[in-house]
């Protein structure tokens, strides 16, 4: 695979690839593993449960080598699986499900084996290149940071965005008693490419609600509720779109994500809406407060 290509599928780039692989060969072989590979026992774990096999020859079938060799413009990349123990008639493989399966990859039945070897042999190796370019491009831990169980937080999500939660914020700025509130609007929300890009790196509600607030005389209030993504949401955001470009262009934006327009943009909306109502400005709409 050229440079060329590991920069533009993989967001990284041979050279770093190639040194990733070199520490962690010697990591490896420090530790004393069996076997060198990134995560082959997903796949032919997942494979050999949709398709049949025997699951208990998912440990020795899992004894998978990966190697990336370094050559002019371009790396070459190889799994070598020495112990794949597989079948295509008998067992499992009858299952309704699990047959599909296999006929969906053409390897159902007598004479089918080796290609479905070639086929679990393929996707393992697509695996560990996509597991590993995320590695030595700085994907794979941030992905964790941002997604993983290790540190939850008591991000507001949508299903707690109800009655009970409006309320108490709405009252305050309401005269009338609020009856009821409905989040049934219909109307069309456009939440920007800055949200939509924040939404995507992080578990938090993110962009618009739109909803009707009655009140005990009878009153409908057309109410827009925003919740904001932080300043280093948009920026993860934006570097993540910038990665599908340039990996350099990418860091470079998180490097410098302090001196950015973003920096501080969570408050800065706030006290814009802030200043702007209690100066008295009516061409906007009506604005309620926030909380934080």
């Amino acid at each position: 695979m050229s440079d060329e290509v590991i920069k533009k599928y993989l967001r990284t780039d041979a050279q770093g690839m190639y040194d990733a692989y070199v520490r962690s060969e010697k990591i490896a072989e420090h530790v004393g593993m069996i076997a060198f590979n990134i995560n082959v026992v997903n796949a032919i774990a997942a494979i050999f449960t949709a398709t049949g096999q025997d699951i208990a020859c998912v440990g020795e079938s899992s004894t998978g080598f990966w190697t990336l060799t370094r050559l002019k413009d371009s790396i070459r990349f190889e799994v070598l699986l020495t112990n794949l123990i597989v079948g295509t008639v008998g067992g499992g493989t009858a299952l309704p499900a699990q047959n599909s399966a296999l006929r969906l990859m053409d390897c159902a039945g007598t004479d089918k084996v080796a290609r479905f070897a070639s086929v679990i042999a393929g996707f393992t190796l697509a695996l560990e290149l996509s597991t590993f370019a995320a590695v030595a491009g700085g994907q794979f831990a941030r992905a964790h940071q941002v997604f993983g169980r290790n540190k939850p937080k008591n991000w507001l999500v949508r299903s707690e965005f109800d009655q009970c939660f409006v309320k108490p914020i709405l009252q305050p700025w309401i005269e009338e008693g609020i009856v009821e509130i409905d989040f049934s609007s219909q109307a069309r929300l456009d939440n920007g490419i800055l949200t939509d890009l924040s939404s995507k790196v992080v578990k938090k509600m993110v962009g618009f609600i739109a909803m009707t607030a009655r009140t005990e005389k009878g009153k409908s209030l057309s109410i827009l509720a925003k919740s904001k993504a932080l300043d280093s949401a948009i920026m993860k955001g934006v570097h993540s779109m910038a990665s599908h470009v340039d990996t350099g262009l990418a860091d470079a934006i998180l490097a410098h994500s302090t001196y950015s327009e973003y920096a501080g943009s969570h408050i800065k909306e706030i006290e814009v809406f802030e200043y702007l109502s209690n100066a008295g400005f009516t061409h906007m709409p009506k604005y309620y407060g926030s909380k934080i």
